[in-house]
């Protein structure tokens, strides 16, 4: 129920309007009268309360917060306030807000209600439960007050003395069976699903009309795998409240789990018929687009949302996603990615997303990159560091590795090697993996270590606890912010000695993590600034290829002769930017006849091929010129670089595998480097070869390069023939070399940072 300070006459039919649920009449009034009384406290915190009804917390915060900016006694807003950023897991923020309002309002038992949810949020168990008994006490016959009790006694495990609380508030208001709903909610929350279930079923006898028990219990299945059931339940929650837009929401997510796309528009579809600006209709309908590969409606409905709601967190979130793995368009994607951070929790992946994104984009320099990530890592507490633990005197030193990507994934590449080198007398390999689909490689991850221990259902205070447990004296993140990072285990500091390495090209922002393991080439003494971290350096490159098996041999050049060259590049489609193209434009331009091959997996969608043929036109290259192919098996992919001559680099974001694997097909692969870690991997892998003479030193010197190769047909033949065998005895492919060069770069850290 909104709260305001007053009944200011003006708003009083906007204020009826929201309690009859009216929400767009009643947005629409507020911000009639906000048109002529901007700074009016009571309607900044009701306009305020009906957006975080909407789900658009993020206006919701700015708006509330600009009525307690003009009346810092408003206790009401204050907790208003306070609720919306707990919906953004601001939670600090919320407390302190509510804390305010407390002091202001000492009788306001609501208030602490608020206050105790919070608290609880924050894991302040004991003082939630404290504030919530303050509450009974001021009001004992306030049921949201024993909710809030019951919900910190079952954080506190204490089920039995929650149970009871829950009862008390069915009992106040007999006809709301919503606390036996969230007494189901505790119950799953610990585990007990099936007395969650049994506890809505007898509670569905009871109430057999309420679209609140059926909502849940059909959630409930949904989740647990019973998806029909679910389905079933959720589609009577929608006949009971068929004006609610959530449950017309809630049930076409179901029935996507049913695979039964079609069923699902229409449930989305009547939730905006209900509300045109229905936050969650408009981003379930975007992502069912998406699903069936519609990027332009996908994006039309994420857009709509934003109109309507220009915080909303899952539209910013997911508008970025499309643009740049759909529709390669990193630029584009650093605005709502942006956006959808900010109005999120530093350890959210929203926060993380928005940092990865600018490693793509050639409108962000390198400064500015390593600016954002700094800031982020700021963010978090920093913990000392453990004291290194007492090993014997011939006792192995304990690495750890934490990844998501423990499986067919550029680490299933690279660090194989470095596990079967490896000296058991020196050093031990204890993996933590966040995987979250194993594949065989997962399994061969097993085979080759010590010790393997999945935290992917772990919390991150309940994983550092594993890695203390476990005794590791230095623990290495191979994810940086890629998706399924867990670096807010490493914020923990549960290893005395903590480092970065191998899947991200830059720093992680945390000050708990002393180095980040690269090579000169990759990381230039100039270029230390760009991390909070140590930089420590392999002697030639921080990567190894581990060759695959099943690669065929390489081919003479296609062009053979004299037929026109097949320029190709099989790195992803978000890595070419606009600057990439112009410089790709000048090398179709100088070499007549020539075509471009690219293959990425957006490349299988036609509107994201449609997007770079408009940008080839535009920069006077004829379109029909470039082919355009999806992804392909691993064996058929490098199979597929038979029908490339020569290989162009993509900036600002290189090739790193993809480079080697080319090289390792014979195909030359022309770069020119750039001013961060992810411009320099294919020219960093040049150097360690020794092909300096593919790596440009300008944009001129790239597109001169080309050309040359271009109409050199014995140089490039002679190059398809030797690049495999002089790749196979670099050190690019010596593993054993690499794996000393590691355990030396362990002892320097031990050296540097104690242990």
């Amino acid at each position: 129920m909104p709260s305001s300070s007053s009944s200011t006459h003006p708003l009083t039919e906007a204020l009826a309007l929201h309690r009859d649920g009216e929400l767009g009449r009643a947005r629409a009034a507020y911000e009639a009268f906000l048109a002529t009384h901007p700074d009016q406290p009571d309607a900044l915190n009701l306009l305020g309360v009906l957006h975080h009804q909407q789900g658009d917390a993020a206006t919701a915060v700015r708006m509330i917060g600009r009525a307690v900016e003009r009346a810092p006694d408003f206790a009401a807003a204050r907790s208003n306030l306070g609720s919306a950023l707990m919906e953004l897991g601001r939670l600090d923020e919320a407390a302190a807000q509510l804390t305010a309002a407390a002091d202001l309002e000492a009788a306001d038992p609501l208030v602490r209600v608020n206050l105790s949810n919070a608290q609880r949020a924050l894991g302040r168990l004991a003082d939630a439960a404290a504030t919530a008994i303050q509450a009974i006490r001021l009001a004992p016959d306030l049921a949201a007050a024993h909710i809030a009790l019951g919900r910190a006694l079952a954080a506190l495990t204490l089920f039995d003395d929650a149970e009871r609380h829950f009862r008390v508030a069915r009992d106040l208001d007999p006809d709301d069976p919503s606390p036996i709903g969230l007494l189901a909610d505790t119950l799953e929350d610990a585990g007990r699903t099936d007395a969650a279930s049994t506890t809505l079923q007898d509670a569905l006898r009871q109430h057999p009309d309420s679209a609140d028990l059926h909502g849940r219990l059909g959630a409930l299945r949904t989740r647990t795998g019973d998806i029909a059931g679910g389905v079933k339940h959720l589609s009577q929650a929608a006949r009971l409240e068929p004006e609610r837009a959530a449950r017309h929401n809630d049930l076409g997510l179901a029935l996507l789990r049913l695979n039964l796309p079609e069923q699902a528009a229409r449930c989305f579809e009547t939730a905006l018929t209900i509300d045109p600006n229905d936050p969650a209709g408009l981003v379930n309908l975007g992502g069912l687009h998406r699903q069936q590969g519609d990027l332009t409606a996908a994006e039309a409905a994420y857009r709509r949302a934003l109109v309507a709601h220009p915080g909303l967190v899952p539209a910013a979130a997911q508008l970025g996603s499309l643009l740049f793995l759909d529709l390669g368009d990193a630029n584009a994607a650093v605005e709502p990615l942006r956006r959808a951070a900010e109005a999120s929790a530093p350890e959210s992946p929203h926060a993380s997303a928005a940092l990865l994104v600018r490693h793509y984009a050639d409108t962000v320099s390198g400064a500015e990159i390593a600016a954002a990530h700094a800031a982020w890592g700021r963010a978090f507490p920093s913990p000392p560091r453990p004291p290194a633990r007492r090993r014997g005197t011939d006792e192995a030193l304990r690495v750890g590795f934490l990844s998501a990507d423990f499986r067919s994934h550029a680490t299933g590449v690279f660090l194989p090697p470095l596990l079967r080198h490896r000296d058991a007398a020196v050093w031990t390999a204890h993996l933590f993996s966040n995987t979250a689909t194993s594949d065989a490689t997962t399994d061969d991850f097993r085979r080759l270590a010590d010790a393997f221990t999945d935290v992917t259902e772990m919390d991150d205070d309940t994983a550092a606890e594993c890695v203390r447990d476990a005794g590791i004296d230095v623990l290495i993140d191979l994810n940086g912010h890629t998706l399924g990072h867990r670096l807010g285990v490493l914020a923990r500091r549960p290893a005395a000695i903590q480092a970065t390495w191998m899947d991200y090209v830059g720093s992680t922002g945390l000050a708990q993590v002393d180095a980040v393991l690269a090579d000169a080439r990759h990381v230039t003494s100039d270029m230390e600034s760009q991390y909070v971290e140590t930089v420590l350096r392999f002697p030639d490159n921080l990567y190894v290829l581990d060759p695959p098996r099943d690669a065929p041999d390489p081919a003479p050049p296609p062009c053979g002769d004299s037929r026109p060259v097949t320029f190709g590049c099989f790195n992803a489609a978000f890595k070419l930017g606009p600057a990439n193209l112009d410089l790709w434009a000048r090398v179709l331009a100088r070499v007549a006849d020539s075509r471009l091959l690219l293959r990425s997996p957006p490349f299988a969608n036609r509107q994201c091929v449609t997007r770079f043929r408009a940008l080839f036109k535009d920069r006077g290259i004829d379109p029909d010129r470039i082919a355009f192919h999806g992804p392909l098996p691993n064996r058929e992919m490098l199979a597929a670089y038979r029908d490339i001559d020569i290989a162009l680099d993509s900036r600002p974001y290189s090739g790193g595998l993809t480079t080697l694997e080319a090289l390792w097909m014979g195909i030359p692969v022309i770069t020119l480097p750039g001013d961060r870690m992810a411009a320099r991997h294919a020219a960093a892998h040049l150097w360690t070869l020794g092909a300096d003479d593919l790596v440009a030193s300008d944009e001129d010197g790239y597109v001169d390069i080309a050309a040359a190769l271009a109409t050199d047909r014995r140089r490039l033949a002679d190059l398809h023939a030797t690049l495999r065998p002089r790749l196979a005895a670099s050190p690019l492919t010596d593993g054993a070399a690499q794996t000393r060069a590691f355990e030396a770069l362990l002892s320097e850290m031990l050296a540097r940072f104690g242990g």
